[in-house]
């Protein structure tokens, strides 16, 4: 799996097809090993039995552009983009040519986006995996688009979804354009932030992951 690549759809969707075999779920959770809960387990699944049906998605900033060029372009060179800059020069050349001659593709929809970590429902779930061939088939040429294909999947689907935007699923501090290590300084925000989960977290600051621990889970 690559930064960027449609290779990152393909293992979510691998993902939640292994946890789907071993469910049903009421939540399905997409975390990184860089994650930490800030509560406990049984603060996270009454939050979760309070919002019964509801999809939980993390906003993030975005302009209209840059959703045209990721979703609606042909984005080549993905696998090898963070191997070599000759490889990113290649993408943006391809990129302005594509602009130039008013190149589209997945014309039929605008895509919207959010933050690739979710919690979504066990009905979202089994919808999004009986759209695996078309999921596959519309990302393949897509730039970072596990922050793109489970909202707008789920928006495309003619079908009612509780969908919310929440502040209390992830607390994060966004450098540039990524997510800053955190480390004892954070704690006080952490213990205010009531979010369920936080990143990221590095072994490096296990004297924050040790006052997480003690004085927020098992408090």
């Amino acid at each position: 799996m690559r930064w960027g690549d449609f290779s990152q759809i393909k293992t979510e969707m691998l993902l939640m097809e292994e946890s789907n075999k071993r469910g049903p779920y009421s939540y399905y959770h997409v975390i990184s090993g860089q994650h930490f809960p800030l509560q406990s387990q049984d603060q996270i699944h009454e939050f979760f039995t309070h919002n019964k049906g509801t999809e939980f998605f993390v906003s993030m900033n975005f302009s209209p552009l840059e959703l045209q060029n990721k979703g609606n372009r042909f984005n080549l060179f993905m696998r090898y983009f963070t191997l070599n800059v000759f490889f990113q020069y290649c993408w943006r050349i391809c990129l302005e040519i594509q602009v130039k001659w008013k190149i589209f593709r997945n014309k039929d929809r605008k895509f919207i986006k959010a933050s690739n970590w979710v919690s979504i429902t066990q009905p979202a779930v089994t919808y999004l995996l009986s759209k695996k061939k078309n999921i596959l088939q519309r990302y393949r040429f897509s730039m970072c688009a596990d922050e793109l294909f489970i909202p707008t999947e789920l928006h495309y689907s003619k079908k009612q979804w509780n969908i919310v935007f929440s502040d209390q699923l992830l607390y994060h501090k966004i450098g540039n354009a990524n997510s800053e290590i955190l480390t004892i300084d954070d704690f006080e925000d952490l213990k205010f932030s009531k979010c369920l989960f936080a990143r990221k977290f590095s072994e490096k600051n296990m004297d924050l992951i040790n006052e997480v621990e003690n004085n927020l889970i098992l408090s």
